[in-house]
């Protein structure tokens, strides 16, 4: 089974997805790749930070999140502007 994320390639796994749903969630303050992370693995959807990194890379390139400061948190567009 394929999960769909706007803007971004079908994946067969479902945490790029997940984790668009937990920036959403999060409103304007975001959230930190750590805390991604970690919110992530605990539901078993993250085996590495790095992937999580990729993950919100791809969704930065596709317009789907913000990083509006070098270290700050990431922002779902939704909440962004």
């Amino acid at each position: 089974e394929k999960i769909w994320a706007e803007g971004m390639a079908a994946v067969a796994d479902p945490g790029p997805a997940r984790m668009l749903a937990l920036l959403y969630a999060a409103g304007r303050a975001g959230m930190g790749e750590g805390d991604l992370y970690a919110a992530l693995k605990a539901e078993g959807l993250a085996k590495t930070r790095q992937a999580v990194g990729k993950w919100l890379r791809a969704a930065v390139d596709a317009g789907q999140v913000a990083h509006p400061t070098e270290r700050g948190p990431y922002i779902h567009a939704g909440h962004a502007g």
